[in-house]
């Protein structure tokens, strides 16, 4: 995971957020990638981030 590659993801663009791109990322942070598809998004996900 490279620098730029983090960069592109910050800005948005450049880097299509593909959930192998974000599984690397969170390896490299030494994080879990946890995904859902819930039928009602709660107002405010803690330690989380909302893609629209």
């Amino acid at each position: 995971m490279t620098q730029s590659v983090i960069s592109r993801l910050e800005e948005g663009g450049g880097v299509r957020n593909r959930i192998d791109t974000l599984a690397r990322v969170a390896t490299a942070l030494d994080r879990h990638l946890v995904s859902s598809f819930p039928v009602v998004v709660p107002e405010q996900l803690t330690e989380a981030v909302q893609v629209a």
